[in-house]
């Protein structure tokens, strides 16, 4: 059997404790369960053998729990430093009941290739072999992964020790390449840390290793196949002489169960499963349910809502969504290039921006009424590519919108390459679901670049992807747009007259209405003109647009306006209502970048969001505000 050992810091090594697991918390992830599966079938997903990857998850519980005796097997030299004051471990488990454990395995995939004794940098450089064995176990916040991959950072193995109550993980790999053995080893990540019993002058490090032992600080892989039988037949792998990975984790964390594993693999993975590129058996104890693209709607009907329904994570809160959703998959993979409405491609020279010119305006005539009456419209959108030092081009990627009046609350889903980016909400608008797909390959990498190490969100300031592209924040905020940017388009205009629309812009001062009023005992029998003269005040302002926004200067003719105090509101055009109501603060504030004020002979009172409000102190002023999106309609109010 292999043994644990954590190698001592030597003199004058600084001591650094990880944080890696701080990119797995609830804030981050939402629940432990949805970082575990989304890890574990991302990798599976990557390292795929023929295309279709078969993922099995065990949780057991008290009747499958590894009893006390043969897991001290399994732990010995590792409980005293989980024990150990300084190691990080707040509220470790009693070693003296059983322990509780949960299996990942993939199959049909690669397995985790290269040379297992592998750690110089010479040989872990070279090109014409793997090296995924050395990445995965010895290496943190470091990937071998290349720019196709759905992962890249390094850091989400980590959330397999994560979900352990000590911070531990074994792993067990075939090789597609090498089918004849097996490699196991294990992992615990703790903080630097001293014991009582071996006392170190500098203390340890946080990284301990399960392994062989050839030298006194580098594990290798435990390789005898009687232990490896005997680690099998413990914690119930079905393995078999099938390549993948098995990843083993013990004393699993409680936030960890059967359905909020069901509820995970399907939120997040539901395209893959419908479109028949992934399988996933989930089990507990003896209960089990298959999610295959066969057996996923039964799964979702047998599915218990009810043990989940204090939770506010979800982002699907009904069966009925959930089979909405499958139908809108097997839609989308059932579509032909005809079937799509092609945006008009915009120029290379530009910058991404939603214009008016992506669309053609007698085709959303017709799509509107379509989309009114229920029908799922579908979109291919360009969008400019520009990688630095690269010529510029136009990819594409896919986007589907249809209507639904039961859901209270938009639902988004942003898939890349099978993935699902939960955090990504583009529709703001209710009774509608949209999708998101990017399948292409150049759209998948930039967009992987952007995405935060849990997978749930994309960032422009993302180390993997800040000035490595031209323009590339636009295009981000382009992609996320998306979704709202087409709902806005297939808005029928409003029928019949709204008679308040413009009742901010054009209206009648109070005080001359009431000049003007009528009054009922009037002799009019010899009047037949009943509609009172109106007499409009000269306005004190007057607006003048400039590049990139307006200047305000006193209308000449009108009265004095010195010692006056004004507000002028703004706010971009919008397909329905009042701008000015609907300004978003993602828009624009006058008192940040881009926008500029200048001004002279007023005082500005105060400027914050879209309002400007100053006082003038002579008749020779200007307000002079710019630095305004010159791609929209720019509306003001004063």
């Amino acid at each position: 059997m292999g043994e644990w050992k954590f190698r001592p810091y030597q003199e004058g090594e600084i001591k650094v404790d990880p944080i890696e697991n701080q990119f797995f918390t609830t804030n981050e992830v939402g629940n432990i369960s949805n970082a575990i599966v989304r890890e574990g079938i991302q990798n599976a997903l990557d390292e795929t053998v023929d295309g279709v990857a078969e993922i099995r998850i065990f949780l057991s519980g008290a009747k499958y729990e590894v009893d006390s005796q043969k897991a001290v097997g399994f732990l010995e030299r590792l409980t005293n430093h989980i024990e150990a004051k300084g190691s990080g471990i707040l509220d470790a488990p009693d070693f003296d009941l059983g322990m509780k454990f949960l299996v990942f395995e993939d199959f049909n995939t690669n397995g985790l290739e290269g040379d297992p004794e592998e750690s110089k940098d010479k040989d872990t450089q070279r090109k014409d072999v793997k090296h995924n064995f050395f990445w995965f176990w010895r290496n943190v916040g470091r990937s071998g992964k290349s720019d196709e991959k759905l992962g890249r950072w390094g850091l989400g193995k980590t959330v397999f020790p994560a979900s352990s109550k000590i911070n531990t993980f074994w792993g067990l790999t075939i090789r597609k390449n090498d089918p004849e053995h097996q490699y196991l080893m294990g992992q615990s990540i703790l903080r630097s840390h001293n014991i009582e019993d071996n006392q170190q002058d500098y203390g340890f490090t946080p990284y301990g290793f399960y392994g062989n032992y050839k030298t006194s600080n580098f594990a290798s892989p435990v390789e005898e196949k009687q232990d490896i039988e005997y680690f099998k037949e413990t914690f119930k792998l079905q393995r078999g002489k099938r390549s993948g990975l098995s990843v083993i984790i013990p004393y699993v964390n409680e936030e960890i169960s059967f359905e909020r594993l069901i509820y995970s693999a399907v939120e997040q993975y539901f395209f893959p499963i419908v479109t028949g590129n992934l399988k996933v058996l989930i089990q507990h104890e003896d209960n089990e349910i298959s999610l295959t693209k066969e057996t996923i709607r039964q799964a979702i009907n047998d599915f218990d809502f009810v043990t989940l329904k204090n939770d506010d994570s979800l982002r699907i809160k009904s069966k009925e969504s959930f089979v909405k959703l499958f139908d809108l998959a097997d839609y989308i993979q059932s579509l032909k290039d005809d079937d799509y409405v092609y945006l008009k491609e915009p120029s290379k020279n530009g910058s991404p921006a939603w214009l008016k010119a992506l669309f053609d305006q007698t085709v959303f005539t017709e799509l509107q009424n379509k989309f009114e009456i229920g029908e799922r419209i579908s979109f291919k959108v360009p969008l400019k590519f520009h990688p630095k030092f690269q010529e510029p081009e136009i990819r594409w990627f896919k986007a589907f919108i249809e209507k639904d009046a039961d859901l209270e609350k938009p639902e988004n889903h942003f898939i890349r390459k099978g993935i699902t980016i939960t955090g990504i909400n583009s529709l703001k608008s209710s009774g509608a679901r949209g999708v998101i797909l990017v399948d292409d390959e150049k759209l998948s990498t930039m967009i992987g670049d952007a995405e935060n190490p849990a997978h749930t969100e994309i960032q422009k300031d993302s180390r993997n992807f800040k000035d490595k592209y031209v323009d590339g924040d636009k295009c981000l905020s382009f992609i996320v747009k998306t979704l709202q940017k087409l709902f806005d388009e297939l808005q029928k205009p409003a029928q019949g007259m709204e008679k308040d629309l413009l009742s901010d812009f054009f209206f009648i001062p109070e005080k001359e209405q009431e000049a003007e009023v009528v009054k009922a005992d009037d002799d009019s029998e010899n009047n037949d003109n009943n509609v009172p003269d109106i007499h409009g005040k000269k306005p004190l302002l007057k607006a003048i647009k400039t590049n990139g926004g307006f200047k305000i200067i006193k209308n000449p003719g009108a009265d004095s306006a010195t010692d006056k105090r004004f507000e002028v509101k703004m706010g971009y055009r919008t397909s329905r209502g009042n701008p000015i109501k609907k300004w978003n603060p993602i828009d624009f504030k006058v008192n940040e970048n881009p926008i500029k004020i200048d001004f002279s002979g007023l005082s500005i009172i105060n400027a914050v969001d879209n309002g400007i409000e100053f006082n003038i102190n002579h008749n020779n002023f200007v307000l002079d505000v710019k630095g305004f999106d010159t791609n929209r309609d720019l509306i003001i109010k004063f």
